[in-house]
């Protein structure tokens, strides 16, 4: 038997990923703006998500703001 904690963490889980697939642009504030969460828990989400492998962190080498980053769905994420 799945609890609701479960899935909602499952429903947020797959929200992001599924953003993350439409706009690789987007910060985790906006993530946490359009799955409805805590910022704190938008980027322990990312982590989570990057340390599993469903998702790579990229940033712009030839930008001048290098805090930008780009989240791009990995093959194992794309399944999920």
């Amino acid at each position: 038997m799945v609890s609701r904690r479960n899935e909602y963490q499952e429903d947020a889980r797959l929200r992001v990923l599924q953003i993350i697939s439409n706009n690789p642009q987007v910060t985790s504030r906006q993530l946490a703006q359009k799955v409805v969460i805590s910022n704190g828990s938008a980027y322990y989400l990312l982590t989570s998500l990057i340390d599993k492998g469903f998702v790579k962190v990229a940033n712009f080498q030839k930008s001048t703001q290098k805090a930008i980053f780009s989240y791009l769905l990995t093959p194992k994420g794309l399944g999920e």
